[in-house]
């Protein structure tokens, strides 16, 4: 009995509660430590964009043919001026928006792509790769530069650049470069990749309204492809007659392979 009292006693008495609570000084100076570090690398970038030494004060250009260098400078310039970031609108070179600027450049057509560099202290260079032309689309009022898919992204007149012209309908070509003839665009291009294949030189294609295809040769004699079907096939046969008769534009104006398994010929008058 006694012992039953001794240990029911034991039993209800209260637990020492431990404090809990107490800040100790080992607990608190580590995140005490990354907080100030933390502030103290907000200080330095601060301190780093906002030094005029480090400001951006020149801009290199290179790769730019079709496009003015000054262009694009003036695109850069026009980014980093409208620039309202807490470290960035100080045209810091170690805090630019490279990602706008890049893609403000390149919304011109001319540009595919664009890199940055940095020279310290102070002097941007701006690399860009301008968009290759393939062909010189024009319906008779207007000739623009065209690339392999047929996207015209720069007006023809005073460039230098020499490539074959694709004549198409009037009225294809808008004056802010739309293509109102896509399909023969598309498929004066298809005969210029046929023709380059089989080695045949051509510096003139040609598409009328109901999509008939034509190339030139040379000077007077040129090959009809007819209807925009089978265009690899029809250059190829135009190739055979050219390589087993060198010489054939000298007796006839043109060979007409409409139909790829009859073709025929004009010749020359007298």
């Amino acid at each position: 009995m006694a012992r039953a009292r001794a240990t029911a006693t034991r039993r209800r008495r209260p637990a020492v509660r431990r404090n809990r609570r107490r800040i100790t000084i080992k607990r608190v100076w580590k995140p005490l430590l990354l907080v100030i570090l933390a502030i103290g690398i907000c200080i330095g970038i601060y301190y780093a964009a906002s030094d005029p030494s480090l400001r951006i004060s020149k801009i290199n250009v290179v790769g730019t043919h079709l496009v003015k260098a000054k262009e694009i400078e003036s695109d850069v310039w026009y980014v980093l001026k409208n620039e309202r970031g807490l470290i960035t609108k100080h045209h810091s070179i170690l805090f630019f928006p490279k990602r706008r600027t890049v893609a403000y450049i390149c919304r011109r057509p001319e540009i595919t792509s664009a890199t940055i560099g940095r020279v310290l202290p102070h002097t941007l260079v701006v690399n860009v790769a301008e968009r290759q032309a393939v062909v010189i689309a024009t319906d008779g009022n207007s000739r623009w530069l065209a690339d392999s898919k047929g996207y015209l992204f720069h007006k023809a007149s005073g460039t230098k650049i020499l490539v074959p012209i694709v004549v198409l309908p009037e009225g294809s070509i808008t004056e802010d470069g739309k293509c109102n003839a896509k399909k023969a665009l598309q498929s004066a291009l298809t005969c210029l990749q046929a023709c380059r294949e089989h080695k045949i030189e051509t510096n003139k294609i040609s598409v009328d309204r109901e999509g008939n295809v034509c190339f030139n040769i040379s000077d007077g004699f040129y090959a009809k492809l007819g209807p925009p079907v089978d265009i690899q096939a029809k250059v190829g046969t135009v190739a055979k007659m050219l390589e087993r008769e060198p010489d054939i534009g000298e007796r006839v104006i043109y060979i007409d392979v409409s139909c790829k398994e009859f073709p025929v010929v004009r010749p020359k008058s007298g």
